[in-house]
């Protein structure tokens, strides 16, 4: 397993990288510090790329958790999130039903690239 987490663009984008299996302790310790550098930073936006993260459990099982992420998350981020490679159609769609309603939801890339361009057109980072 591996995590990085890194600030961009003067601190307005954090940046996280998940490879190999992550747990659900791994996670929720993520979420923690994720929240710690959003309130003492001036971030305005969240890139997770997943695609290398080994998927481990369920649809249901993942979905918890990231529900519970994205319920911790503040309403005004900007959220990008690169999904893994091994998420097929049906878990897809069982994770998108699970998180379509909450208050903040990311929008999901097939690669960093366009997930990065992306988000740096929505905050205008490009410099």
């Amino acid at each position: 397993m591996s995590v990085t987490l890194e600030d961009a663009h003067q601190g307005l984008l954090l940046k996280v990288e998940l490879s190999g299996e992550v747990t659900a302790t791994e996670t929720r310790k993520l979420t923690l510090c994720i929240r710690s550098r959003l309130e003492d930073g001036p971030a305005r936006a969240l890139l997770t790329n997943a695609r290398q993260y080994k998927t481990i459990g369920t649809a249901a099982l993942n979905g918890d958790l990231i529900e519970d992420f994205l319920l911790s998350m503040p309403p005004h981020l900007t959220l990008a999130f690169v999904r893994p490679i091994d998420w097929d159609e049906n878990f897809r769609t069982a994770l998108r039903h699970r998180i379509e309603d909450l208050p903040v939801v990311p929008v999901v890339f097939d690669n960093a690239d366009e997930a990065q361009a992306w988000v740096t057109e929505r905050l205008d980072l490009a410099s």
